[in-house]
């Protein structure tokens, strides 16, 4: 399936994250949800796509292992997801962007943690 998004070509960072509940969160932390200050988009498998704040739900969660996320990775590649990069912690690009903007962390610098 061809992806018809505007990031189609890119590759999509996504963090799968789960609750003490349970519920596994999927991260997007390169897609913000609003122009609100640290809110990105999440999927999860209830309410589907929505607004998550990153700092929070890290807080909140463990990184997922791959058994628990698989159900939530494989709805993602079936609704168009097809060029995912797990990681199992990034630093939202709204975050990037300030730090380069304000000189304090250059685009070199920036390292991400992937699986």
């Amino acid at each position: 399936m061809k992806s018809t998004r505007k990031s189609a070509g890119k590759m999509t960072k996504v963090v799968f994250r789960r609750y003490p509940d349970g519920q596994v969160i999927a991260l997007f932390p390169d897609i913000p949800w609003s122009g609100r200050r640290g809110e990105i988009t999440s999927y999860m498998h209830v309410g589907q796509h929505g607004a998550a704040d990153y700092a929070g739900v890290i807080a909140m969660t463990r990184p997922a292992h791959e058994k628990e996320y698989r159900n939530p990775l494989s709805e993602l590649r079936a609704i168009g997801y097809d060029d995912l990069h797990i990681m199992r912690r990034a630093r939202p690009k709204f975050i990037n962007d300030l730090l380069v903007k304000t000189g304090a962390e250059t685009p070199q610098k920036q390292e991400n943690a992937t699986l």
